[in-house]
């Protein structure tokens, strides 16, 4: 069974001032013509379809024409997909069952009843069957009442039935991103004799890696977003889509593709591609490799005196560039655009910047934690933390200390 991985397309776009649609769609025909050449059985595509719960009409049919395309491939590739983060769930899912006629399968909305579960594909091989979990991307608030559902119902099993014995100061509590993922996985019956593939859209990290964030994926304070990624050991491949470079979580089964374009400077000089997967039977090593995408322009960060800038050859690539000259300039971006015509941003870092920073230099005053929130909050409601509420909030912060 041999499917490309790809996700975080991104449609519709933006990179600072520049429309990206010749740039997306100059890709998204290299997509294409690699499931030309290689045939795969399945394509999927882990989220982040378009860059706008509402994308424009520009961007549809962008996105349009490729899914026609690749549905009308001569092999019959099977296209999966899922909604991420910057989607809109319902509107992806539009017309969902008709396109399944057509060997496009979209998952946009996560299970909310106790009867729903994760949207399953089954494709088969000469190895036997593939098991296919499309597992669009959720915030606990998503699956909140079905999860407290099927708690409650397990905790009355507890107790035979006598209702009066429940603890129901749990009832309130919420879930972390983590907990709703892992239950939301676990509540499937997948068969681990089968090979199984989960197609999914969150923030994984395998116990204490660290991921980089790029500047054009949506960053929580202490990634509270996270998801552990023990959840997908039950998986032979778990495709994901959320992080913008391309990237192993933990195992190297479990993958980000990255974005296919960097969309932005903090992405400058990655290598984007497609992730050609091969499954073979039951057991044995999943074959991954990288098909290169090469961009219309590139995203490259120059930085030096003005004067060896301009020697440079001249460009259409995205250029984000720091000048270093300590004599005053003029007209620096006329003359830089009589090289680059795709000018992200200038910024000067010279000696006179650097004395300036120097004197504006600040030295931080370390304060406690309650410290910190009540200056916040007087700095937001303009106005003083309550004694009640600060009671509540010491409160807290002394049970956090506990734990």
């Amino acid at each position: 069974m041999k499917f490309f991985h790809i996700g975080d397309l991104h449609i519709g776009k933006q990179l600072h001032q520049y429309n990206l649609k010749e740039d997306q769609e100059y890709i998204l025909n290299q997509i294409l013509e690699y499931a030309r050449q290689e045939k795969p059985d399945a394509v999927l595509i882990a989220g982040d379809i378009y860059d706008r719960a509402v994308p424009s009409a520009e961007a549809v049919e962008i996105f349009n024409h490729f899914l026609t395309e690749l549905s009308e491939l001569s092999h019959k590739t099977e296209i999966m997909m899922i909604s991420g983060n910057h989607d809109s769930a319902e509107r992806l899912e539009f017309a969902s069952s008709i396109l399944e006629k057509e060997r496009i399968h979209i998952a946009g909305i996560v299970p909310k009843k106790k009867n729903e579960f994760i949207k399953k594909v089954v494709l088969k091989d000469s190895y036997g069957q593939v098991n296919f979990y499309l597992f669009p991307f959720i915030k606990p608030a998503y699956v909140r009442n079905l999860l407290k559902e099927e708690e409650l119902e397990k905790r009355q099993k507890r107790v035979d039935g006598k209702e009066d014995d429940l603890d129901n100061s749990e009832d309130e509590k919420g879930f972390t991103y983590d907990q709703a993922v892992q239950a939301m996985i676990a509540r499937e019956f997948i068969n681990e004799q089968e090979r199984n593939v989960i197609l999914s859209h969150q923030f994984y990290l395998w116990q204490n890696q660290e991921i980089e964030r790029s500047l054009s994926e949506i960053i929580t304070v202490g990634n509270i977003d996270s998801v552990h990624a023990d959840c997908l050991e039950k998986f032979e491949y778990a495709a994901l889509g959320h992080i913008h470079k391309p990237v192993k979580v933990g195992k190297d089964w479990i993958r980000y593709c990255g974005s296919m374009l960097p969309y932005s400077i903090s992405e400058a000089e990655q290598e984007k591609g497609i992730l050609m997967v091969e499954l073979l039977e039951k057991g044995k090593k999943v074959s991954i490799k990288t098909l290169p995408l090469i961009p219309l322009r590139k995203v490259r960060k120059l930085e030096g005196n003005l004067e060896d800038i301009l020697k440079e050859e001249k460009s259409s690539d995205f250029v984000s560039i720091l000048l270093k000259d300590d004599e005053e300039l003029l007209e620096v971006r006329q003359k830089l655009l009589e090289v680059f015509d795709h000018i992200l941003e200038i910024r000067l870092h010279n000696s006179y910047i650097r004395k300036i920073y120097q004197e504006e230099e600040i030295t931080l005053k370390e304060l406690k934690p309650l410290e910190i929130f009540k200056q916040f909050y007087q700095e937001i409601l303009t106005k003083e933390i309550s004694q009640e509420q600060e009671a509540i909030l010491k409160e807290i912060l002394e049970k956090c200390e506990d734990k």
